[in-house]
């Protein structure tokens, strides 16, 4: 089972991360689309709102649960994870990325609604965290250093 447990955890990386990537630059692409004439900025952007909520549904959040089911299932398997000093990051960078997660969303509505405060500076630097995360979480995991 346990076998089964880490490839259910590798695998919802895997699409997690896909997901909230993919989600970053195309994010990133419909805040550069503002700056376009009417015609063509409404086409991409209705063009990159349902690439958003189809990457979100089919991709970040099926991917999160899967990490999510896998981790807990091991940890519950082998309460031992809990005791091991670099699971403790590790779980506070997982919080942080799913909170990266709705955060995103968030922004998202809000460039929807009209908020400007989201420039495309702004969110080129927002689409850099979950690699951050990621390979914190992943050198954490495989190094355990502490």
């Amino acid at each position: 089972m346990d076998l089964l447990f880490k490839a259910t955890h590798f695998i919802g990386l895997i699409i997690w991360m896909a997901g909230l990537l993919s989600y970053s630059r195309i994010l990133v692409a419909f805040g550069e689309s503002r700056s376009l004439e009417s015609a063509e900025r409404s086409i991409l952007q209705k063009h990159y709102a349902g690439l958003l909520n189809k990457i979100y549904k089919l991709l970040s959040n099926p991917g999160m649960l899967l990490v999510l089911i896998g981790g807990i299932a091991m940890i519950a398997q082998n309460t031992a994870y809990l005791k091991m000093g670099w699971m403790h990051p590790k779980l506070l960078l997982v919080v942080l990325l799913i909170g990266y997660q709705h955060m995103s969303k968030s922004v998202f509505k809000k460039i929807l609604s009209g908020d400007t405060k989201w420039t495309n500076a702004r969110l080129k630097k927002l689409s850099l965290i979950p690699i951050v995360l990621m390979l914190l979480i992943v050198v954490l995991a495989v190094f355990k250093f502490f």
